[in-house]
């Protein structure tokens, strides 16, 4: 049977995900990863949203927005996107399925001629005290 292979045309490398600890300020963490894009793109990233409640999220305008330029191994790390994980509630640290909302959403949409391509993180809030980081639950490619 023929097959087609699919080009993605942007990706989050799901090992990159983390957070990074503010020096000055060790309560807060701002999130850090690793985006490989064969085109422009934007990222947007949401927390506490049900997955069936997503595509209406992420397209309000209200959402902040970053645009990337394509290039491989581009370092998203926003100073003044800051997470303070020890003041989360506990369902920032869990996620029960599709009928709860996801802790954290990264999601990169391609602009341009591809714009029907895009690259969604669901992942959650991990640790305790002073010292957390994000686990990746499941990656989400969309390719049209």
């Amino acid at each position: 049977e023929p097959s087609k292979t699919l080009q993605s045309i942007v990706n989050i490398r799901r090992d990159s995900v983390k957070l990074i600890r503010n020096e000055t300020s060790p309560d807060q963490y701002s999130l850090e990863f690793l985006l490989d894009a064969d085109a422009a793109c934007t990222i947007r990233v949401v927390t506490s949203v049900r997955e069936d409640g997503l595509v209406s999220i992420l397209r309000d305008p209200t959402v902040r927005t970053w645009n990337f330029k394509s290039g491989l191994g581009q370092i998203f790390k926003v100073d003044d996107l800051v997470f303070i994980p020890g003041a989360m509630g506990p369902s920032m640290f869990k996620w029960g399925g599709s009928s709860e909302p996801v802790p954290l959403v990264i999601h990169v949409q391609v602009d341009g001629d591809y714009q029907n391509h895009s690259h969604t993180v669901l992942a959650v809030f991990e640790g305790t005290g002073d010292c957390f980081t994000v686990k990746v639950l499941k990656q989400k490619q969309v390719i049209d």
